[in-house]
């Protein structure tokens, strides 16, 4: 019994032995990470980060694979046999060969990432509740153990082979109880498991378990031996979670040696405790059903509690927390069961936050040491705050109206110290105030009556000299604290030695007593013998001038070097040479997060420590580099008040926040995390299509899933393509930095950060190629080997070496065979060349007989003239001598028939009838000659009327019926002809010029029905339709013949000059290419369709006036 009471004081001792661990700050600032910031689901029942460095998340929702930026989720799809199982997903592992398995409700599958599908593993004639699984953990040696709610299942990763271990009321060496839920290896291969009925052991390379029952003693002896987790730690120990609290075991040859419970006294109240996990520090951390998350102080001897606070985004997501997980860059992973996941880096910190609580207000503007244990804290509207740095405790001084010697401004801007170690208190509205600390009177000094901004005070600095430099928005004044007696200099736009500005920000004497300002307007150097100033401006001109004119903070280093704060960033004093001043400046370009500066302290290794709009930044002069901090590093979130900055005798520094409270640390014990991100490609766009989508496009070849792939195949025809990329850090993804290079393309390193994680590239010729990009984490640390990708853009085939020796071979070939026919070349060229002159000697023919017929249409207008005068008069005549000749007949004819008397004989007079009757005839025949004369005469003189330079506007429906009198007799036997005109209007043209396209038409369509009855031995007339329409713009006249059509493959040539398809010597080749060109100088134009065998439709379509 000793022994045993000895080896149970010796755990005791174990468990409150401090373990060495990184200091954790007192404050854990939490990251969120849930539906409303892009996570899938709410629950998160197991986390895992796989080899490459993605997160896992199982949950109620499906499976998800984090990056830092985007969520790829897997969920249950009944139409593919591939997808996960089930939704519910609660157990994640990687084994020693990197493959993923998951358990589900409904079975367990292993994830193939090439595919981004599942394998299925059922167990050997299970039941459907046999398939619900809880944890999964490997021994190291190839074998998966699987936890469900209906046996222990052991699956052999070599062979695929299942065996289950079942709960046998028969037999005490079988399973405790078939629901099991948990798992734990110790050192020696032992396995420990969790069961609803306490914790069971086996013993390696056994089937015999050993049952341990947790409390039968108990009321709740139910819920007191329902174990819910087991974790091993590196000592060791092992932890059991039940239902109803929690344990810690040490244990040796498979059975506990000492127990230890937890209760309400060490931070664990009687619930359920739901993870155990062991970090990498050897901190343990246990999450609770109901209370949050604890983890153990051992040097406390308890649970440490982090709950979640409703209103504050950096507590925890919620209390039911359900998994615990670490991954390789020291990130704490929280998953609760109601607010997805929380995240928190254990490997930095060192920042404390004190806010709200004890402070009056939250608006720190003005920080000054107290003593080695306080500090005062002005505040923007809660008066002066004396904080306790020990107790946390803090004394209020406001303003109050009825007390005569209270604090005279609730608004306080400035505090300061005088050398008798009074303290002075500047406010925004009532100047000064010195305060007794014996008796806590304040008494008030204001500068100026009626001056407001003299009394709005900005900064109190004393001088070696013993008095006070008060900075404020109405001038620079020095104050006498003895004398109580000020010195105000004010801006003189009429003296260029007065201050630059009336508003000042900042002051400070140096250790060889110069007295520096720094104003709205720049940056001057004060010299009290003379009252003069001398100023240092911004200049865009000049890159050694000021960064920026409004100087917020001044200080000096230890090494003697002034230090400028801007709004435009940081500036160094080098030179002070010939009355000028010259300076280096150090901006966002150069890593400052944000350029407005509000403080600078310097610690004792030189570093320079500057608070600015969006945090702290930690400067290292002689390396030139910035590593930044924001609210995720534990410190106040949002901006920092101008000047309020502060560093105690030890080197804890203070800054004051805006709204926040204010940021209190020790430099020695700030620490980021130094490990450095894994970079992974994510993705492959063509054409913004990403290659994970769909099938592969032609020519796309990958050797692994994108994110292990180390060589692609680009077809040349895939010219536009995108690589996204991640740095798979997450203690701030969006802090993460990467720098890109696609060698033989990028001459160097192309910067980006998490906003633009992708890079774009277009038109490259073919070849080899290598992408290249490395990331660095939130706090500046590179991976510079970070991640390569060779890129193979293949060429078109005519660029390929096989064409390019084809080509070479068909070019000699080609060679030897054109020295064998040169001569048959040359033969043949003569021959075409004799053809092409006889050709050309055709056409030059052809030309002049239309440069003939023009002439001859040209003349043809006076011939017409003269014609019509020499025909039309003796036609005249005989067409009047034959109607007298008719007339005079009819009367011979009565007179002949007098004579004879009404007696005289039948045969006589029917004789004498007939011979004038006959004679009669013959004047009516006289009679149709002339009129055909004068007609055609007349159609003559309308077809050849010359026209005019000038157009004229008539219809062109008389010419048109001219022109077809003229040639319906010459075919009438070939084609009946008509023309029936619906619209006429009048119309501005050159009519002959008309007539002569509408001759040429209807002679060409006759000429086809001609040709088509040649062809067919059938002549029975055509026909050859002539019709009109109008419409608002255009007089459309279609010339639509049953003729023989135009063969399609001619059709496009049918308007080129010489072009023609009648035998030699039957056409020019004119016609048409003339006719075209005079209904194009009309603006209208010439159109056809045809059908070969059917005929031809030509339509002349004219403007009409508008």
């Amino acid at each position: 019994m000793s022994s045993l009471r000895l080896s149970l004081a010796a755990f005791l001792l174990c468990l409150l032995c401090p373990v060495a661990w990184a200091a954790a700050p007192e404050r854990l600032r939490f990251e969120q990470l849930n539906p409303a910031l892009g996570l899938p689901q709410s629950s998160v029942t197991a986390m895992l980060q796989d080899r490459d460095g993605f997160m896992w998340f199982a949950g109620q929702g499906g499976l998800t694979r984090y990056d830092g930026y985007r969520f790829l989720t897997f969920r249950h799809d009944p139409t593919d046999a591939t997808s996960i199982s089930d939704n519910s997903v609660q157990a994640l592992h990687e084994d020693r060969a990197g493959q993923l398995w998951v358990g589900t409700r409904n079975g367990l599958q292993r994830f193939n990432p090439r595919s981004e599908n599942f394998s299925a593993y059922p167990p050997r004639g299970s039941k459907a509740d046999y398939l619900d699984v809880r944890t999964i953990a490997s021994d190291g040696k190839g074998i998966l153990w699987i936890t469900t709610r209906s046996g222990l299942v052991r699956l052999d990763g070599a062979t695929g082979e299942l065996a289950t271990e079942r709960h046998d009321p028969a037999n005490p060496h079988a399973l405790g109880a078939d629901d099991v839920t948990g798992l734990a290896f110790d050192a020696g291969g032992g396995l420990w498991i969790g069961t609803q009925q306490g914790v069971d052991y086996l013993a390696p390379g056994t089937r015999h378990f050993t049952h341990f029952r947790i409390d039968d003693s108990a009321v709740d002896a139910l819920k007191r031996n329902a174990v819910r987790t087991l974790r091993i730690d590196r000592a060791g120990t092992l932890w059991v979670g039940t239902a109803l609290g929690l344990e810690a075991w040490r244990i040796a040859a498979g059975a506990p040696t000492a127990r230890r419970r937890f209760g309400s006294a060490e931070g664990i109240n009687p619930g359920a405790v739901t993870a155990l996990f062991e970090d990498s520090h050897g901190t343990l951390w246990a999450g609770t059903q109901t209370d949050g998350l604890k983890r153990w102080d051992a040097g406390a001897g308890r649970f440490a509690a982090f709950v979640h606070q409703s209103g504050n985004p950096a507590s925890l997501a919620d209390n039911y927390v359900a998994s615990l997980f670490e991954d390789r860059a020291g990130i704490l992973w929280v998953g609760t069961w109601f607010g997805g996941a929380s995240r928190v880096d254990l490997n930095a910190g060192g920042f404390r936050h004190v806010l709200s609580g004890a402070l009056s207000n939250n608006k720190i503007s003005a920080i000054l040491g107290d003593g080695p244990g306080s500090v005062w804290l002005a505040t923007h509207g809660g008066g002066v705050n004396r904080y306790d740095l020990q107790s946390g405790q803090t004394t209020v001084y406001r303003h109050d109206a009825r007390v005569s010697h209270s604090l005279n401004d609730n608004m306080v801007t400035a505090l300061g110290r005088d050398h008798q170690g009074q303290l002075w208190v500047g406010t925004r509205n009532g100047g000064l105030s010195r305060f007794d600390p014996a008796s806590g009177r304040f008494t008030p000094r204001a500068f100026a009556t009626g001056d407001a901004l003299s009394d709005f005070i900005q900064a109190i600095v004393p001088d070696r000299a013993g008095m006070l430099w008060i900075a404020s928005r109405g001038g620079l004044h020095r104050l006498d604290p003895r004398t109580n007696r000020a010195t105000t200099f004010r801006h003189d736009a009429a003296s260029e030695t007065s201050v630059s500005d009336n508003f000042i920000w900042a002051i400070l004497e140096d250790t060889r007593g110069r007295l520096w300002v720094g104003t709205s307007n720049g940056l001057d150097l004060f010299d009290p013998a003379s009252g003069r100033f001398r100023h240092a401006r911004h200049d865009s001109r000049d890159a050694a001038s000021l960064i920026h004119n409004r100087v917020s903070f001044l200080h000096e280093a230890a090494d003697g070097t002034l230090w400028v704060g801007t709004g435009g960033g940081l500036s160094r004093l080098v030179a002070d040479s010939g009355g000028k001043l010259q300076f280096k400046s150090y901006a966002r370009q150069l890593g400052l997060a944000n350029p407005a500066v509000d403080g600078i302290l310097e610690d004792d290794n030189g570093h320079l420590w500057i608070s600015n709009d969006g945090g702290i930044a930690d400067f290292a002069p002689r390396k030139e580099t910035f590593r930044n901090y924001t609210s995720r590093d534990g410190m106040a979130e949002g901006d920092y008040f101008v000047g309020a900055a502060w560093r105690q005798p030890d080197g804890t520094m203070f800054f004051g926040s805006f709204n926040n409270g204010f940021t209190m640390f020790d430099p020695r014990e700030v620490r980021g995390n130094d490990r450095a991100p894994p970079v992974v490609i994510t993705d492959i766009q063509i054409y913004n299509q990403s290659v994970r989508s769909g099938p592969a496009p032609n020519g796309f070849v990958l050797d692994a899933p994108i994110h292990r792939a180390r060589r692609v195949v680009l077809s040349h025809t895939q010219s536009v393509f995108s690589f996204e990329f991640a740095a798979l850090h997450f203690a701030d993804p969006q802090s993460n930095r990467y720098a890109y290079q696609l060698e033989g393309v990028d001459r160097s390193w192309v910067a980006t950060d998490a906003g633009k994680r992708f890079a774009t590239y277009t038109n490259l010729d073919p070849g080899n190629y290598v992408f290249r990009v490395k990331a660095s984490n939130k706090d500046g640390v590179w991976n510079e080997a970070g991640v390569a990708l060779a890129i193979t853009i293949t060429p078109p085939f005519w660029k390929t070496w096989w064409f390019r020796l084809a080509a070479g071979l068909f070019v000699l070939a080609g060679a030897y065979a054109v020295h064998r026919i040169r001569v048959r070349v040359l033969l043949g060229q003569k021959r075409e060349l004799a053809r092409q002159v006889a050709a050309s000697l055709q056409g030059l023919q052809n030309a002049q007989q239309q440069l003939v017929l023009h002439e001859k249409m040209a003349s043809l207008g006076t011939l017409s003239a003269g014609i019509a005068h020499e025909i039309n008069n003796p036609s005249n005549f005989a067409h009047a001598g034959a109607q007298v000749l008719a007339t005079e007949l009819e009367r011979f004819r009565a007179f002949l028939l007098a004579l004879a008397g009404a007696d005289a004989d039948a045969a006589v007079t029917d004789s004498l009838n007939a011979r004038v009757d006959a004679l009669i005839r013959q004047s009516a025949t006289i009679l149709e000659g002339t009129s055909r004369i004068r007609d055609l005469v007349r159609d003559l003189g309308t077809f050849a009327r010359p026209d005019e330079g000038a157009m004229t506007t008539a219809p062109v429906g008389p010419n048109l019926l001219a022109t077809v009198h003229l040639v319906r007799t010459l075919y009438a036997s070939v084609a009946d002809i008509t023309c029936v005109l619906a619209a006429d209007p009048p119309l501005a043209c050159w009519p002959a010029q008309l007539n002569q396209v509408f001759m040429n038409l209807i002679v060409n369509a006759c000429h086809a029905i001609e040709d088509k009855q040649q062809r067919s031995g059938d002549f029975t007339p055509g026909v050859l339709a002539i019709s009109s329409r109008a419409d608002a713009a255009w007089l459309y006249v279609d010339f639509d013949d049953s003729g023989s059509g135009i063969d399609p493959a001619v059709i496009d040539h049918i308007y080129e000059p010489f072009f023609t398809t009648k035998p030699t010597g039957q056409g020019t080749g004119l016609g048409l290419s003339i006719s075209f060109g005079i209904v194009e100088r009309h603006g209208g134009s010439l159109t056809v369709r045809s059908t070969p065998g059917q005929g031809s439709c030509f339509t002349v379509r004219l403007p009409l006036p508008a």
